[in-house]
């Protein structure tokens, strides 16, 4: 009993000993700089360039080539400024942002000049925050039960499909096989061939000597001058030398083309849920534009005055995933980032590139698009919930949920 009540009286000192030390903290340092940072000692800039008296901290001058001697001031360029924000999350904002009469830190102490009141508010927000995380686990919890009951169906239809194909094969092979033995049995008899009918031949013309004598007074009696030989060079036909004597030979036929590679639906083909026919595009609209991404196939863009469509890509894969990986196991592939699909070689700019779209696809229990942008010319981002995407555990898809957070 009494060494538990030791162990609680310690534990009440450290806290009030963090909670005096955070006092005695130069406005806008972290507590893991605290070392760093004794009241009433020199200051050493972080990177050792020189070593300054402790009034020099914060005293809205630039001393350190660093800035570290101004944490709390707007004094020096690019430093950050540290938000305690006791009972939320705390965070750095940029020291410009100290004093500047905007509250930026829930709690206020980026305003502690007072120039204004900044009420605390990350009471409130550490509340909304909470509802936040609450309202993100239920929707992906829903969404991997979603998930789980689809993929447990479409295993069984893809396993009967394939249970179908097989039995078909086996049916074309079988009648492929009962043709040739009937051919066998039975062969053709040979037909003799046909004899090819006798040409009538034309009755001869009369010669000259038999023509009427009156026709041959007609004729021309004056001596012809002798004609000359031709010319080996002269010719009565036009002859192409260049042309060959025999047939053309046929070109050879063009290769077929390359099979399509294979698409990969994920480690238990759950994606298969974004192709199925009650799914078909997704939509999203804004002012300007309608945007449509149907999965696996292409994305576009609609304007809503002119009505005219620009492709914006279509299915590349999936990005940061290795040559091959679509061909992996169920095991390798839960190891993969489902997280962005690439669509490419859209309709080109002018005097631009072709457009392209990288879609981001979060866990959730429906499938729709929840934002598009073109955070740079011609290259797209849309934002895409999807049940599909809920393959991991619900804890797994929380924490990295928390950690892109």
């Amino acid at each position: 009993m009494m060494t538990t009540l030791v162990y609680v009286i310690q534990a009440l000192l450290l806290v009030h000993f963090h909670s005096i030390l955070a006092n005695l903290l130069p406005k806008g340092v972290p507590p893991e700089y605290a070392p760093f940072y004794v009241p009433g000692e020199n200051f050493t800039c972080l990177d050792k360039s020189a070593t300054h008296p402790w009034s020099r901290v914060n005293d809205d001058y630039c001393d350190c080539r660093d800035g570290s001697d101004e944490p709390g001031t707007s004094a020096c360029i690019d430093m950050k400024f540290y938000c305690e924000n006791a009972g939320h999350k705390s965070k750095f904002i940029f020291s410009s942002f100290v004093n500047d009469k905007v509250c930026d830190c829930c709690d206020g102490s980026d305003e502690y000049l007072e120039y204004i009141t900044c009420s605390n508010t990350c009471g409130h927000l550490a509340e909304a925050h909470k509802a936040d995380l609450i309202r993100a686990r239920q929707n992906v919890e829903k969404g991997h039960e979603i998930y789980k009951e689809y993929v447990a169906r479409k295993t069984v239809e893809l396993e009967e499909q394939a249970r179908h194909d097989a039995e078909a094969e086996r049916l074309r092979q079988e009648d492929e096989e009962r043709l040739e033995r009937e051919k066998l049995a039975n062969p053709s008899p040979v037909e003799p061939p046909e004899q090819p009918e006798a040409e009538t031949l034309p009755a001869p013309e009369p010669s000259s000597s038999e023509q009427p004598a009156e026709q041959l007074s007609d004729l021309d009696t004056e001596p012809h001058e002798p004609l000359e030989p031709l010319d080996d060079s002269e010719s009565t036909e036009d002859e192409d030398p260049e042309e060959p004597s025999g047939t053309e030979e046929p070109a050879p036929p063009s290769p077929p083309p390359p099979p399509p590679k294979p698409i990969d639906y994920g480690p238990e083909q759950g994606f298969l849920m974004l192709t199925e026919p009650g799914v078909g595009c997704l939509e999203l609209e804004d002012k300007e534009y309608v945007y449509s991404l149907c999965p696996f196939k292409d994305a576009h863009q609609r304007s809503r005055s002119a009505g005219s469509s620009s492709l914006l890509g279509s299915w590349k894969g999936w990005v940061d995933h290795p040559e091959g990986s679509e061909t992996w196991d169920r095991e390798a592939k839960m190891r993969l980032p489902y997280k962005e699909m690439l669509y490419d070689d859209g309709h080109s700019c002018w005097n631009g590139p072709n457009r392209s779209v990288k879609v981001r696809v979060e866990c959730g229990p429906e499938n729709k698009l929840l934002s598009a942008e073109e955070p740079s010319r011609c290259t797209y981002r849309f934002r895409l919930e999807t049940p599909a995407a809920c393959h991991h555990h619900p804890d797994t898809l929380l924490a990295h949920m928390h950690t892109e957070l």
